[in-house]
């Protein structure tokens, strides 16, 4: 009997100072993590579980697959532990909770994306979504893109809250542009994603929604750029300006009395407005409007140009004779001054109208190849602007005599420089030329073998590595390209590179 007494009054001594415990000492675990690995048949794989714990008061841990089915029995210190031969559940998410032993106060869960271990699953991964401009208080343009496995279908359906579809689309139009998407009004919108006729795969997102409501539609100051005049009361116009949220990829332009000029792209931005007409004003109007919304514009009044008084003119011609490049042809160099052309192009023409070709006013000053002369002492040209044949201008000079004028190349010198080695040194050259007919002349050593081909623009020319002949005196021969008998010779002596 007393022992029984010794051993009551111990059990409660020892209850006592259980209850009187420090709550600190509580047990804990954090931080469970799951890990998948490979896939060991089409029903299960591999799977690696790790976590923090505290006061276990313990060696051991259960583990516990969904409704609370007792997986396996493990020791804290082989943590992380791999399990081997997990089974699928069938779910997109498989779940895990682990307990100290005998503790099931002291417990964590997790559920973690299941691995394919099945060719023939269907599958929908990585669903991501865009938000994109806002086309209203409460719609904008969403772009969704996802990944996929097995779908055994071509198409797939979304859907918002409450399974509300708003399509059926083709997996081979993916990414798609989901446009004038309505928000939820919530601070986060909803998409699902579904396999068509695969109800049990699909994927599911919540996502930011954009504050379409406070990002209103602008159009900055408008900024314009005055062109040429295109006639009496026309004129090219430059339209530039900043924007945002226009909700649109469009924006039209009207004159005044909301007269619609034409609708434009933003990306086209700045545009040219060509043959814009004046108002008859001294002030000429602009309005933009973002498409499809008449709230969203800009106006701006401006300047007009003096379209009457901008009259078209073409300055006083000026000719420079080139090379002849034949008996009775030549290379001839025209440029001009020009005011309000109204036009891009010009045109030229020799005696009886005859018109010999249509230039650029960018282009100027321009070369005319191979000018075709009169035969008089005097030849002509005259320009006019392009569809405008009352602004022009025309301009007589001495034609040069090309039919007596033969090649000929003069003062051939070479200057020896320094050896580049035992057989090469560098060697400058020059001549002067007179009537080449060419760009080009070329260079020969004996026997004609040819050394190259240079421009007549390079002289004077240095050729980094000339060859020694090997004789006491070196030759080189330059003719003017396909003229071989305008040619000149020259030997000198070779330096010593040895």
């Amino acid at each position: 009997m007393k022992a029984f007494q010794r051993l009551f009054w111990v059990l409660l001594l020892l209850n006592g100072f259980a209850s009187c415990s420090d709550p600190g000492d509580t047990c804990e675990i954090s931080n469970l993590k799951v890990i998948t690995k490979e896939c060991l048949t089409d029903s299960t794989y591999q799977l690696t579980v790790d976590f923090d714990y505290q006061h276990a008061a313990n060696d051991f841990f259960d583990v516990f697959v969904r409704e609370d089915q007792h997986l396996g029995y493990y020791s804290l210190a082989d943590l992380p532990v791999t399990i081997e031969d997990f089974k699928l559940s069938g779910k997109d998410f498989d779940y895990l909770k682990v307990c100290i032993n005998d503790r099931f106060d002291c417990c964590e869960e997790i559920e973690f994306e299941t691995p394919i271990c099945s060719d023939k699953k269907c599958r929908i991964t990585d669903l991501e979504v865009d938000p994109g401009e806002c086309m209203g208080d409460n719609t904008y343009n969403l772009m969704l893109n996802f990944e996929y496995a097995n779908p055994g279908n071509d198409y797939f359906e979304v859907y918002v809250r409450d399974n509300q579809r708003i399509g059926t689309y083709k997996f081979s139009d993916l990414p798609i542009s989901l446009e004038n998407f309505e928000t939820s009004g919530n601070e986060y919108d909803f998409i699902k994603v579904c396999v068509n006729d695969h109800p049990d795969c699909c994927k599911a997102i919540e996502f930011k929604a954009p504050d379409c409501l406070s990002e209103k539609c602008e159009i900055g100051e408008l900024k314009i750029d005055i062109g040429n005049c295109t006639g009496d009361n026309t004129y090219n116009l430059f339209l530039n300006f900043e924007y945002a949220n226009p909700g649109n990829d469009y924006f039209e332009v009207y004159g005044r009395d909301n007269q619609r000029i034409g609708t434009y792209k933003f990306s086209n931005l700045p545009i040219s407005l060509e043959n814009f007409e004046t108002s008859g004003n001294e002030y000429d109007f602009i309005k933009v409007c973002v498409n499809d919304h008449p709230d969203c514009c800009m106006a701006i009044e401006f300047k007009a140009p003096d379209c009457l008084s901008e009259k078209c003119e073409i300055g006083e011609l000026n000719i420079d004779i080139g090379n002849c490049t034949g008996d009775n042809t030549y290379n001839l160099f025209l440029n001009f001054e020009y005011a309000n052309p109204g036009n891009d192009f010009f045109e030229v023409f020799v005696r009886e109208n005859q018109r010999i070709g249509t230039y650029r006013f960018s282009d100027l000053p321009v070369k005319i190849e191979n000018f075709e002369s009169s035969g008089n002492d005097y030849d002509f040209i005259k320009v006019w602007v392009n569809d405008h044949p009352d602004c022009c201008s025309v301009v007589e000079f001495k034609a040069p005599e090309c039919a007596n004028q033969n090649c000929e190349l003069t003062e051939l010198t070479v200057s020896v420089g320094d050896c580049v080695n035992d057989s090469t040194y560098q060697l400058t050259i020059n001549f002067d030329y007179t009537n080449p007919n060419n760009d080009y002349f070329e260079v020969f050593l004996r026997n004609d073998k040819r050394l190259g081909y240079y421009k007549l623009t390079d002289l004077p020319l240095t050729i980094s590595e000339f060859r020694k002949s090997g004789k006491e005196y070196d030759f080189i021969k330059v003719c003017i390209n396909d003229h071989p008998d305008c040619c000149k010779v020259l030997e000198f002596k070779s330096p010593g590179c040895e």
